[in-house]
């Protein structure tokens, strides 16, 4: 006879479990935040706060712009990435993008790469 054992694990992702496998990075001060977009899902974390995760979706390019919008609940995100120098004070490093994030009602500025 014989006998097989099926084993699931289900599990939310992480930023630190994304970092494996990232295709942008997103970076912003006052306040300071990250976002993390990989195929697995999109990551935000504002310092002091609990990572919120968004399904990954398939961005819209148009006018120069790539645009990511995801929902989770009732809750939007929107990223949009603009090619152009960008400079983040707090890390004193250059990025290739300008990043404009929208959580809910509240928008985030900073840098991309």
């Amino acid at each position: 006879m014989l006998f097989i054992t099926l084993s699931f694990t289900l599990s939310c992702k992480t930023a630190s479990d994304l970092n494996k496998k990232v295709d942008f990075t997103c970076k912003g001060d006052s306040p300071f935040w990250t976002a993390i977009i990989a195929k697995d899902g999109i990551v935000f974390t504002q310092l002091g706060g609990a990572e919120k995760t968004f399904p990954y979706v398939q961005p819209e390019e148009s006018g120069g712009r790539t645009v990511y919008v995801s929902k989770k609940g009732d809750t939007w995100l929107r990223i949009s990435l603009t090619k152009g120098n960008c400079f983040n004070s707090a890390a004193g490093k250059q990025y290739p993008y300008k990043v404009e994030l929208a959580l809910g009602d509240v928008v985030y500025q900073g840098c991309g790469e």
